[in-house]
């Protein structure tokens, strides 16, 4: 939130001499003086006015906020170390919003908020990297039962076995036949000259490369590209993430004017002019 201080910055600067020993601005308790707001302005500060705008927007609002925590969080909870006044208001506004965002926004997203989300921003999730559906295992030369591994294993025609094998003969391995991944994820394991080879390995279904010591086996079910849509059950972790932050930053401006408002009403908070 930005409150509008323009006209307050043009009789600040006009009338300094006035205001070296009046508040001008006065909050419940607290009294913001010029002098205090000088003694903070940088030295090779461009444009005063602008500074003195926003150090009184914030002193508000930070003043707001801390009064607001000390009256509604129990005392148990504002008995902090005060290593200096500042950090101490910061870490104890902190806490006051986290309370209260912990019980007024709610982090389950329903999928249908999800979808809307993809659908109305779909052009910001387009791939930048190739993802595949793919089984991925790398094996040493002297794993046994190679041959039938190697038959079963591209026409995916007996899961259990490819599993138990896996989990006991391969080095590394990856089956994710139904779950997209990043094709760079897989990678990582192969050697150097097999992946200088990447635009072959995407285009072709089934793989298989050796090395000295090993055999890599290589089947993609699925591929998109790099400027295709992404998958949404790719991103629905990173869209749900999305709108619950951009809820708590909407509750908290609607927090901070509300606590402005309710100043003014109560007649609590004097700008003088």
């Amino acid at each position: 939130m930005r409150y509008q201080y323009f006209l307050l910055v043009l009789v600040l600067i006009s009338c300094k001499n006035r205001f070296q020993n009046e508040p001008v601005v006065e909050l419940y308790d607290k009294k913001l003086y010029y002098d205090e707001i000088i003694n903070e302005l940088p030295k090779n500060e461009v444009d005063s006015g602008y500074f003195i705008e926003n150090y009184i927007s914030f002193w508000i609002r930070e003043n707001l906020l801390l009064n607001s925590a000390k009256i509604n969080l129990p005392s148990k909870q504002i008995q902090i170390d005060k290593k200096t006044q500042d950090y101490y208001n910061r870490l104890l506004i902190h806490k006051y919003q986290k309370e209260l965002i912990s019980q007024k926004i709610d982090t389950n997203v329903s999928s249908i908020k999800i979808l809307e989300y993809y659908i109305k921003n779909k052009e910001n999730f387009r791939l930048k990297n190739e993802i595949v559906k793919i089984n991925f295992v790398a094996l040493n030369k002297n794993a046994p039962n190679l041959e039938k591994l190697r038959n079963v294993f591209f026409d995916n025609s007996d899961v259990e076995f490819i599993n138990e094998y896996c989990n006991q003969f391969a080095d590394k391995f990856y089956l994710f036949d139904t779950t997209w991944v990043y094709f760079n994820e897989i990678l990582q394991y192969l050697p150097n000259d097999i992946v200088r080879e990447r635009k072959y390995l995407t285009n072709t279904i089934n793989n298989i490369f050796e090395d000295e010591e090993n055999f890599y086996f290589l089947k993609i079910f699925e591929k998109k590209g790099i400027g295709e849509f992404s998958p949404i059950a790719l991103v629905k972790e990173n869209i749900r993430s999305t709108i619950v932050n951009e809820n708590k930053l909407r509750y908290l401006n609607e927090l901070d004017n509300q606590l402005y408002m309710q100043a003014i009403t109560d007649n609590k908070l004097k700008i003088n002019r």
